[in-house]
């Protein structure tokens, strides 16, 4: 057996000093941002390439996704992002004399406002924002700035409704869109302001859609390196879920998940694997309880959960696969509170008058019912009387709600 001498006493103090490094290193592995939840994810480019690029290696995935609400929250109106039916039920009065109306011309479908049986507006739909799972909303060009249209489609409803937050006595087409509310209906937008101040949009650099790139960082250099490497082995260049800390996984979700926050830095600007502090001041303490709207802060709601609190593990993907369409089932969700609150754990269900086949299919509806949320709102006017039309969610407040259980126990 060989061994490397040490010629001189410079080679000495230099291993010397190699081996008490490797030494501290190995036993103090920690720094202040491990400790706060945080380590950071190294690699993510600044150039994003398309959800399409990742379909000849993750063509599953690739396929699920695309069908999920996510996927498809910002698109382009072509002549399949339209529901069958909204043409046939497509007019809001305002009045007696004005109302909005759905037009489907030669060159797209437009809406048409009509007062005293006159045309005073009319502006077709480019944009569709919301997948219609629940609903959709709807922009139009002008120039390279845009606009909000003043129809809404709602699916629990059924109808055209008055766009949320429009008055129910006026028409408006004039409230502009800025990037603020791409962050969340888009992986990224190019934009600027024009001489009055208008935000305007590079058309050809707006990648709509929450694209794979809006969880796992931008992938030009990661899929460049795939085409050179085939064989591969080198994820470094792209973001790994599987690899962040509970943390940076809530606040990748906490982006759009946590009610009206203020941007610290510009729009896009956040990468999954940072904090979300850094980047956004957080609108709600997650203590005021009350004042968590269950449309728009999940986030905080979870939080303030005992299920969270208490665990060390949970985050938003211990209960959803965002790859995959899960909305509604319930079964698949009680499954996985099952993971932990099952028969052989002291933490079952205790509820009475109700059996525990029907518990292990939907647990849900009791402990995260369906509630109306007080941001989403649709203002009608309905003979001449306006009418209030809150959108329903399921609250992340998990808790006992007695007024459910006592709901699902007599149904």
């Amino acid at each position: 057996m060989n061994f490397c001498l040490i010629n001189s006493n410079k080679d000495y103090f230099i291993l010397l000093f190699i081996i008490i490094f490797v030494f501290i290193k190995s036993c103090n592995p920690l720094n202040t941002s491990d400790i706060e939840g945080y380590s950071p994810i190294y690699g993510a480019s600044d150039n994003y390439i398309g959800s399409d690029a990742c379909i000849s290696c993750h063509k599953k995935i690739y396929t699920d996704y695309k069908k999920t609400a996510h996927y498809n929250t910002s698109k382009f109106l072509d002549s399949t992002n339209l529901k069958p039916g909204y043409l046939s039920k497509g007019q809001v009065f305002y009045g007696d004399s004005l109302w909005v109306h759905i037009d489907q011309k030669s060159d797209g479908i437009y809406q048409t406002a009509i007062t005293h049986g006159k045309v005073a507006a009319t502006h077709r739909i480019d944009m569709v924002i919301g997948s219609g799972r629940k609903g959709q909303t709807f922009f139009t060009w002008n120039d390279s700035s845009l606009y909000q249209l003043p129809l809404s489609y709602s699916v629990d409803y059924e109808k055209w409704i008055n766009s949320p937050g429009y008055p129910s006595d006026k028409v408006i087409f004039n409230r502009s869109i800025t990037s603020k509310c791409f962050e969340c209906h888009a992986s990224y937008t190019e934009h600027s302001f024009n001489s009055e101040n208008k935000v305007v949009f590079d058309k050809n650099r707006m990648a709509l859609t929450i694209s794979c790139e809006t969880c796992h960082g931008p992938a030009s250099k990661h899929v460049q390196y795939y085409n050179e490497n085939p064989l591969g082995k080198d994820n470094s260049l792209i973001i790994n879920a599987s690899k962040m800390t509970r943390n940076q996984s809530i606040d990748a979700c906490a982006v759009c998940h946590s009610g009206n926050m203020k941007n610290k830095k510009s729009p896009f600007s956040f990468r999954t694997g940072d904090k979300l502090k850094d980047f956004f001041e957080l609108s709600k303490d997650v203590t005021d309880i009350d004042s968590l709207d269950v449309h728009a802060n999940q986030y905080g709601l979870l939080k303030a959960s005992e299920c969270f609190k208490k665990s060390e593990v949970i985050d938003c993907n211990s209960c959803h696969n965002v790859h995959q369409v899960e909305s509604n089932k319930t079964e698949i969700f009680a499954k996985r509170c099952m993971n932990c609150h099952n028969e052989t754990k002291i933490n079952f269900c205790t509820a009475k008058g109700i059996e525990t086949k029907q518990l292990i299919k939907n647990c849900i509806n009791c402990h995260m019912p369906k509630k109306a949320s007080n941001q989403i709102t649709f203002v009608t006017n309905k003979e001449g009387v306006k009418e209030v039309l809150n959108d329903s969610v399921r609250t992340h407040l998990i808790k006992v709600y007695i007024e459910k259980y006592n709901e699902y126990k007599n149904n």
